[in-house]
């Protein structure tokens, strides 16, 4: 008698035993695989849920910064009109704060805040091209954004920039952003530009436009004035956002007239 049959019986077995913890082991292994696959979920939207709670803490960390940064800065020297005082003066600012909009007026074109990137201002830029040696201007040249001179600054989508202000007594103003946009800059579409205005991080004004819109000849000169929006501004301190949705133009600065 040969041991084969015992053989293939104890095979028969082993293959039995195999295929019992098999089918447990499959199940076991295909539960881990999801639970695994809802960790990795939730893990994703954490990471997002903390990026996005970064975002905000930033935004409102460097509107407190420059805030604060600010205290230290003197008033600029042009605070006054030609007929009279303003009721709204630039503070920090480098260059001359423009020339006022009329009595009680405000107008701050290159005077944007002291502090450099992600304080006084953000842009995609390196530094002012105006510091090259085809112009050797010399304005502001150690920052990123591109201003041949106080009368304006380049603007582009996504771009923002910082002006501190003292406001000197509450009530309405009219408000109003220059621009300037020569043909080379403008183009048809059915999507339509936008400056968006923060006071103290909250929602001011916003004014839109289309891509299409043109000044004239002159890319740093022929400033306009969109239409102006009524805001209402307490006296005291106040940090001015300026926020570009928009394809690029030169911006003339805000100004600001006593509406009441």
């Amino acid at each position: 008698m040969t041991d084969e049959p015992v053989r293939s019986v104890l095979y028969d077995v082993q293959a039995a035993i195999v295929r019992g913890f098999a089918r447990p082991l499959e199940w076991a292994i295909g539960k881990s695989i999801n639970v695994i696959r809802s960790f990795q979920d939730a893990v994703i939207d954490l990471g997002q849920e903390i990026w996005n709670l970064s975002e905000r803490f930033v935004k409102n960390a460097v509107t407190l910064f420059a805030e604060f940064e600010q205290q230290f800065h003197v008033r600029d020297g042009a605070d006054t009109a030609a007929d009279g005082e303003r009721d709204v003066h630039l503070l920090g600012g480098r260059g001359d704060g423009g020339s006022g909009g009329g009595s009680g007026g405000y107008d701050d074109r290159g005077g944007y805040d002291e502090g450099g990137q992600g304080v006084a201002y953000f842009t995609y830029l390196k530094q002012n091209i105006f510091r090259k040696p085809a112009w050797d201007l010399t304005f502001r040249t150690d920052e990123g954004i591109n201003a041949p001179n106080e009368n304006g600054i380049g603007a582009f989508r996504s771009m923002w920039v910082i002006y501190t202000v003292d406001v000197e007594k509450t009530g309405r103003y009219r408000v109003a952003p220059c621009l300037a946009r020569v043909a080379d800059q403008a183009f048809p579409s059915d999507k339509m530009d936008k400056i968006v205005l923060e006071c103290d991080g909250k929602p001011l004004a916003d004014f839109v436009f289309g891509t299409d819109l043109t000044t004239g000849k002159n890319w740093w000169d022929d400033f306009k004035p969109l239409p102006e929006k009524t805001v209402f501004l307490t006296a005291g301190r106040h940090v001015l956002r300026v926020m570009f949705e928009a394809s690029p133009f030169q911006f003339g600065g805000l100004t600001f007239t006593w509406a009441e």
